[in-house]
């Protein structure tokens, strides 16, 4: 349950971080985007001279002046080593009013901007640009001319230190937005593929966890009698082994006891195998009630129980005691699917490790046969094993 409470924990996080992470990403991107436009703006204005930029005073006469052509042949030069550049031009703030005062699109063009044409609709960062010399990036925009951002600078006079103009530079923003996009989608798979990693091992570790419970289950069902969820014959065996193991260790004794239900047969003959069945149950219950925590006891197949008992500091009195508080209690009248008043009858035979066999399989065989002793013996049906 902790595992996948941290699992879960772990995709909100990842969901979280892949969120931060795309977020983050096109804000790199973005910023890149908005530097590099920033740069050709700037680029732009340094290739103006201001002392020429000075000189011009917004109109067409100016167009076949040697200061005009030498600032166009500039401009126009760094507009054709930018591969997105579409428009280039230089503006200036007069009477409240941005004009154009350079254009280096071709003058026939429909597009061309004439020195002295007022630039209509200005955003207040381009009117603020002439006051705070703010650098600035527009856009994107979509018109006739595609998708496109405007990037501004400002000129300074280097003697007053005044801005006196402002350069401008349109660019396709098509690369842009398929850089920022490729960034966006890139971070995105990230973002995906870590989430569809914490799916998986969230889904591994139910899978691990189903697989466990299922072998669990199986491993129970080979190992405990499904009817009173006891040892069975396989693990009463197992334990046995191990317990012989640590007692030839530490040279211990051990009492086993081997019961059998005397009147079984006739219950399950005359009332049903269905009470038979609750009757084994209700035996199962009184044995877990009578018996020491450390005792160890199981079913090992139809009416037969065997009991596993260490830690005696008299293994033949202490056997002999335990064995007759099981009798005591499953001799208690039972009430129930049919029984009225139905007393248990049990016959019980003890082998004691290592007198009366060292094998588990001796141990066992002993111990059955001094129950079948019990079984015939008209004054006890407690009987230890005896070598004939």
């Amino acid at each position: 349950m902790k595992h996948k409470a941290l699992l879960i924990f772990l995709l909100v996080i990842t969901v979280v971080f892949g969120i931060f992470l795309t977020v983050k990403v096109t804000e790199y991107a973005n910023a890149q985007a908005y530097d590099f436009f920033l740069t050709q703006a700037k680029l732009v204005a340094a290739a103006a001279d201001p002392d020429d930029i000075r000189s011009f005073s917004g109109d067409s006469s100016e167009l076949t002046t040697p200061a005009y052509n030498l600032t166009l042949e500039r401009l126009t030069r760094i507009k054709q080593s930018m591969k997105d550049a579409r428009f280039v031009y230089l503006m200036r703030l007069d009477h409240n009013q941005v004009h154009f005062i350079f254009d280096t699109e071709d003058t026939h063009s429909k597009d061309y901007s004439p020195p002295g044409e007022v630039f209509n609709n200005p955003s207040k960062e381009l009117r603020d640009i002439f006051i705070t010399g703010q650098p600035f990036v527009e856009g994107p925009f979509h018109d006739q001319w595609g998708d496109w951002v405007s990037a501004h600078a400002p000129i300074y006079d280097p003697r007053s230190g005044k801005i006196i103009a402002i350069s401008g530079i349109d660019i396709n923003a098509a690369t842009w937005s398929k850089h920022v996009k490729f960034y966006k989608y890139a971070s995105a798979l990230i973002s995906a593929l870590l989430v569809s990693f914490m799916f998986g091992c969230i889904f591994l570790h139910n899978a691990v966890k189903h697989w466990q419970e299922a072998e669990d289950q199986v491993n129970k069902m080979a190992r405990f009698d499904a009817l009173t969820g006891l040892p069975n014959r396989y693990l009463i065996n197992e334990i046995l082994e191990r317990v012989i193991l640590d007692a030839e260790k530490n040279e211990k004794k051990f009492a086993l006891l081997f019961m059998d239900i005397n009147n079984f047969k006739w219950v399950n003959d005359t009332l049903g195998y269905s009470t038979g069945d609750k009757l084994l149950q209700i035996i199962a219950s009184r044995l877990r009630q009578v018996l020491r925590r450390a005792d160890i006891f199981g079913r090992i197949g139809g009416d037969e129980f065997v009991f596993i008992l260490e830690n005696l500091v008299d293994t033949h009195e202490n056997a002999l005691t335990i064995a007759e508080k099981i009798q005591n209690t499953l001799s208690m009248p039972i009430t129930t699917h049919g029984l009225e008043n139905f007393s248990i009858l049990a016959s019980v035979g003890i082998a004691i490790y290592p007198k009366h066999g060292e094998t588990a399989e001796r141990l066992m065989s002993n111990a059955d046969y001094a129950m079948y002793q019990a079984k015939k013996n008209p004054f006890s049906q407690i009987v230890f094993f005896t070598h004939e």
